[in-house]
């Protein structure tokens, strides 16, 4: 037997969001310019600070002002080297400019230089030792880095000195990075005290609820925070999470569609997108996405997984293990990549190789249900049956409520004879979870045959029937039932009629020690 494999969805956090400082100067008509103070724009006012700079008029101290506001609009327009160079123009005529420092800071954060941002920032904190923003600047540096503890220290110190909502924002990513997700709620929550329509303190907090497994919380929340700032494409494609859990697949992909209209290259949105149209069985549609994913992204693990599964349903096996071997390689302790080409060497019958990689997957994760299900079914295939009952064993305990599970290790049980009253009790619990799953209805009844309580059997090979018709094997052993019963002509006739179905079924059950 094969078992299914979900498809995963990937989830961002909102990035975190810093305020530049602006320096207050004389009041000339250059200076309201440069300043920013006047509406008509960055240009304008980088304009307005190069007239003051190259004017030969303005002393050092004022001059390094100019390149600070100057940097600003650099910064806000996106060209991040101009803004480096003017902050470091400001330091030249004011080495003691804590300000320049900590916007410097600002775009090596923004350049993704951590290191850098910390040195800067740090200057800043040496010259005013009560500059919050420092701090949190120097904090987010550190959340970059995965030095969570350092940063939550850093954010501790913002708080103390200007408890504002950017401090207790940015401290509830990172406790949302340790995966303290009450802490995390709860600085969101008090960003939300200082600043109600701060949209991005409301969409985190959502994500950190679907974390908790509260829907409903985080889509009032995804919903509240686009309501106040509708431009938020990883607020949009974690709400189409939500639409898919509930399946409602028609308004994830919208939420997708928008979110990659703002963002057309946001691959986690397009691969989310993938997952949509695979629950609706539009596998084209998936499989494209899933394309267009990892060509705005060739390191996107996830995408290479889902890609060798859509291969592999579609029996590609050569470009599922071509996808499944990049994933390994971009991330060798991805234990999903090793399930599913577990899948394609048993679909293949390489039976050695698929126990290789099902191993290796619960190896990287001993909890991993899914490859313990996968593994016992090549055992099963091998005839290894004493080894495919341990791994039912094991995903049992892992995963109690999964009814096939238990229906396996029932019919492995029947077809050994090795723990009969076992077996019933195994189908008993899979009917329990399931009570119209025809295989299981068709084990127990095959029990029941192996303990000579034929009414019991027929009863339940009536049921299995009801339900598919063509299961040749419950027609089968029901005649069989029926012949131990003395009641040779409808016995032959089940028998007759599970031929039809299926030819070997007579042998199928020699195997097993049965016979008429």
């Amino acid at each position: 037997m094969v078992f299914g494999f979900a498809g995963r969805f990937m989830l961002s956090g909102v990035g975190s969001l810093f305020l530049l400082t602006s320096v207050q100067a004389q009041l000339a008509r250059e200076w309201d310019y440069c300043r920013g103070e006047t509406p008509p724009g960055w240009e304008t006012q980088i304009r307005n600070c190069t007239i003051l700079i190259e004017s030969g008029r303005e002393t050092r101290k004022n001059r390094s002002i100019a390149y600070i506001n100057r940097g600003l609009a650099h910064y806000s327009l996106g060209a991040y080297d101009r803004a480096i160079s003017d902050y470091s123009e400001a330091l030249y005529d004011d080495p003691n400019s804590a300000i320049a420092y900590h916007n410097r800071a600002l775009v090596h954060r923004r350049q993704n230089r951590q290191d850098d941002a910390i040195a800067d920032a740090t200057q800043a904190l040496r010259l005013d030792p009560r500059y919050s923003s420092a701090h949190i600047i120097r904090g987010n540096a550190y959340h970059e880095l995965g030095q969570h503890d350092r940063a939550i220290a850093e954010y501790n110190i913002a708080i103390r000195l200007k408890p504002d909502h950017l401090g207790y924002y940015n401290r509830g990513l990172s406790y949302y990075s340790k995966k303290n997700l009450d802490q995390a709620i709860a600085d969101y929550d008090a960003s939300l005290r200082l600043n109600p329509r701060y949209a991005l303190s409301i969409g985190n907090r959502g994500l950190a609820y679907y974390d908790k497994g509260n829907l409903d919380k985080a889509l009032s929340d995804y919903n509240e925070s686009l309501r106040l700032d509708p431009n938020q494409p990883i607020v949009l494609s974690n709400r189409g999470l939500i639409f898919t859990l509930r399946k409602d697949y028609d308004r994830s992909i919208s939420d997708y569609d928008e979110a990659l209209r703002l963002k057309p290259d946001y691959a986690i949105a397009v691969y989310n997108r993938s997952i949509a149209y695979k629950n609706k069985k539009d596998y084209d549609r998936a499989l494209s996405d899933l394309n267009e994913s990892l060509r705005l992204d060739p390191k996107f693990t996830d995408a290479y997984v889902e890609r060798g599964i859509e291969h592999y349903y579609r029996r590609d096996y050569d470009r599922a293990l071509s996808d499944l071997n990049e994933a390994s390689r971009l991330s060798p302790r991805n234990h999903l990549a090793f399930n599913v080409r577990g899948l394609v060497y048993a679909a293949r019958k390489e039976y050695d190789k698929a126990i290789s990689e099902y191993s290796e997957a619960i190896r990287l994760d001993p909890k991993f249900a899914t490859a313990f299900r996968n593994r016992a079914s090549v055992h099963y295939n091998k005839k290894d049956y004493k080894s495919q009952i341990a791994d039912l064993s094991a995903a049992i305990q892992l995963d109690p409520k999964d009814a096939e599970s238990w229906n396996s290790r029932c019919w492995s049980k029947a077809i050994t004879a090795s723990d009969l009253p076992g077996a019933l009790t195994d189908c008993d619990r899979s009917l329990q979870l399931d009570a119209k799953n025809s295989s299981a209805l068709d084990s127990r009844g095959f029990v029941y045959f192996r303990l000579n309580r034929f009414d019991e059997a027929i009863k339940d090979f009536d049921a299995a029937i009801a339900i598919d018709p063509k299961h040749a094997e419950s027609l089968y052993v029901r005649g069989l039932a029926k012949l131990k019963k003395g009641d040779k002509t409808a016995g032959d006739a089940d028998i007759a009629a599970a031929k039809a179905l299926k030819k070997d079924v007579a042998e199928e059950y020699e195997g097993y020690g049965v016979r008429p």
